[in-house]
């Protein structure tokens, strides 16, 4: 998916859940891993409530192994967010997934309301203006605690922010050496170079960051 205006990738809420796969057990809600997200103003809102509309809690999301490269204010508007939690959703997965970002307010902002269960892990990505941030509260575990209760937020790269700030088990190298983490990040080849550290590091003992070998290699525009 390319933007190419001020616009957001994607927006989950309860009333317009139809279009998306739910797991064979019925629990899970997920967002087709594989995907390719280029050139937008914020990646994605999950919406607990619609205000508009009355609906149920949005629940049981994940959203895993994709690549969201040139979220991005400064060239297509907007906040350059990846993830807004808005309206108070619960138990969203965020796992795997390779975040580029230029021009950005953040990783994750949290508005109106709490989300609990909240799990973000082996994520790779940079921490932006703000990283995670909730209204009048610091950045980082201030917020997070507040605002996501009973998140697990662990062995993630943050690249640019401040350990002090945030739960142990995360990364925070410079965007210099993010960048070199990849084969050629240059040529939006976001494969990890043999020899990073980052190989096998995740919870689960997979590469942080997503499966590249899944995602679509569609030419820039």
């Amino acid at each position: 998916m390319h933007g190419g205006q001020a616009k957001q990738a994607t927006d989950f809420k309860e009333m317009l859940m139809t279009g998306f796969a739910w797991s064979h057990d019925g629990k899970q809600l997920a967002c087709t891993r594989g995907n390719l997200v280029r050139d937008v103003a914020a990646a994605i809102q999950v919406l607990g409530t619609d205000p508009v509309h009355p609906s149920r809690q949005t629940n049981r999301i994940v959203i895993s192994d994709n690549v969201f490269d040139g979220i991005d204010r400064g060239k297509w508007g907007g906040d350059g967010y990846f993830l807004l939690l808005s309206n108070a959703p619960r138990d969203v997965i965020v796992d795997h997934n390779t975040i580029l970002q230029g021009a950005s307010g953040g990783l994750i902002k949290m508005a109106h309301g709490v989300s609990p269960n909240i799990t973000f892990t082996n994520n790779i990505g940079s921490h932006g203006e703000y990283g995670m941030i909730g209204r009048d509260h610091g950045i980082g575990t201030d917020s997070i605690s507040v605002f996501m209760p009973g998140a697990t937020v662990t062995r993630n790269v943050i690249a640019g922010g401040k350990a002090s700030a945030y739960p142990s088990g995360n990364l925070f190298p410079t965007l210099a050496e993010l960048r070199r983490q990849f084969v050629n990040a240059d040529a939006h080849d976001y494969h990890l170079a043999p020899g990073s550290a980052w190989l096998g590091a995740g919870t689960d003992k997979r590469d942080l960051g997503a499966r590249i070998e899944d995602v679509p290699r569609v030419p820039l525009r």
